[in-house]
């Protein structure tokens, strides 16, 4: 009996701390000066590839290893897709800087023309679409992040866009 009491708790130590872990990503939060009252439309699409095949989930966020360096998946603790974990941080952050902002669900399979149509619908004064194209986290001794996002922001005058602008940060290495 002891012999089994030792096994198991030298697996749960092995292997027991890595499974199952999730991610809060609603707690995060986004600080704005006042952006004004604009009517914008938030939409974040997930293009990345483990996605968009199937292979991995819409809340997947990456990996944590236990004791021996095996991997186990890591997920959003609310089992929302993280690109609607993160509308919701923006739509959050503008609104508390003053916005009328709304968030739009873009679903991965969706074309650019679908996506732009889908943010134009509520005839936005502004349109902010963060599109990624990678996300993954890594975690053993410390975390690793690797990353690839678009932001596109359009300003709309008579709901024709007028500007554009496309942000593209630097891809860590």
């Amino acid at each position: 009996m002891s012999r089994v009491l030792v096994v198991s708790i030298v697996l749960s130590q092995l292997f027991g701390c890595a499974i199952g872990n999730k991610q809060d990503y609603r707690q995060a939060v986004l600080s704005l000066g006042n952006v004004g009252h604009p009517k914008i439309s938030v939409g974040v699409q997930d293009l990345r590839p483990d996605v968009v095949s199937g292979s991995e989930d819409e809340d997947y966020l990456g990996m944590q290893r236990a004791g021996f360096g095996n991997p186990y998946d890591v997920s959003t603790l609310s089992k929302r897709p993280l690109a609607d974990e993160m509308s919701s941080v923006l739509v959050k952050g503008l609104r508390d800087s003053g916005a009328n902002a709304q968030s739009i669900r873009l679903a991965p399979s969706l074309s650019k023309d679908q996506v732009t149509s889908s943010l134009k619908a509520a005839k936005p004064d502004k349109m902010l679409l963060l599109t990624l194209m990678d996300w993954e986290s890594d975690t053993y001794v410390s975390t690793d992040l690797r990353y690839d996002a678009e932001m596109q922001v359009c300003v709309f005058h008579a709901h024709s866009a007028i500007d554009s602008m496309t942000i593209r940060p630097p891809i860590p290495r």
